[in-house]
């Protein structure tokens, strides 16, 4: 019987598949008792497409007056390459919220984002924005404006400042409660100047911050406008015209006041829908 046993064990083992097997138990033993696992971490796919490629070919051909050889494309490409990993390892740093230069750039890129490029208007849609805004193309003779005194321009951005002062529909009987204190002149000792001519806000104020203030429409904040105490954000309550400009007299202020209302409008449409996942919370 032990014969027989000793018989088929060694058939079986002088099979070619039970080596494998064996050696397969081996490497599993080996594997569980010794092996340490590997702590690398797992590598971070940096694409740089085709598209980008010929981007950065065509630049750089642009650039250098000559096509570039490949040699010299590699080198771009991994320089894009670099720029790419330094720009995760920032992100992964949050270097982008302790530098006020990057803070500022990505702001105003995702204010551009937020209110993409607005259509060209034609030149009928134009013509019906002028018939609706009739009291600011008219040949002012009196105006009434609120401002909103700043002695540096310095102090804030006013361009973002001014938004919000729209977005937030702040009143002009508000413009006291903002800036700086305005006691420049003793004609004028608060912030709301009623009915003058432009020669009079032109005596008083300087003759650029008179015209450019016959410029402005109605019953939103504009600015800042440099006069001779300062800058003024300023907000035009009141018009006392005469005679309208005909359309074509008026045609580039009418499709600059059109495009930079659709631009605060789209702006205000995304503020409110990005605000709805955010809410405000102020801590001491």
């Amino acid at each position: 019987m032990s014969v027989i046993k000793n018989t088929i064990i060694s058939a079986i083992l002088r099979e070619p598949y039970m080596h494998f097997l064996f050696i397969g138990l081996l490497l599993y033993l080996y594997y569980q008792n010794f092996h340490t696992p590997s702590t690398a971490p797992t590598k971070q796919s940096i694409v740089i497409s085709s598209k980008e490629i010929t981007d950065i070919n065509q630049s750089s051909s642009k650039r250098w007056g000559r096509s570039l050889h490949y040699s010299e494309l590699d080198v771009l490409v991994e320089a894009s390459y670099l720029d790419e990993i330094l720009l995760n390892e920032a992100i992964s740093l949050e270097l982008e919220r302790e530098d006020k230069e990057i803070r500022e750039r990505l702001i105003r890129q995702m204010r551009q984002i937020l209110a993409p490029s607005i259509a060209e208007p034609s030149e009928e849609l134009l013509r019906k924005y002028y018939q609706e805004h009739k009291d600011d193309y008219g040949i002012t003779t009196k105006i009434s404006f609120a401002h909103i005194y700043l002695q540096d321009l310095a102090q804030i951005d006013t361009q973002e400042f001014v938004e919000i002062l729209n977005l937030k529909d702040i009143k002009p009987e508000s413009a006291s409660t903002y800036g700086d204190n305005f006691t420049a002149d003793n004609k004028l000792q608060n912030n709301h100047i009623e009915s003058m001519t432009q020669r009079q806000i032109s005596e008083l104020f300087g003759k650029y911050f008179a015209q450019q203030l016959w410029r402005l429409s109605r019953h939103k904040w504009h600015g800042a406008i440099r006069s001779k105490y300062g800058y003024h954000i300023l907000y035009i309550t009141d018009k006392l015209s005469t005679k309208l400009h005909l359309f074509d007299e008026v045609e580039d202020r009418v499709y600059s006041d059109y495009m930079a209302e659709q631009r605060a409008a789209a702006l205000q449409s995304a503020y409110e829908k990005l605000s709805t996942q955010y809410q405000l919370e102020r801590r001491e």
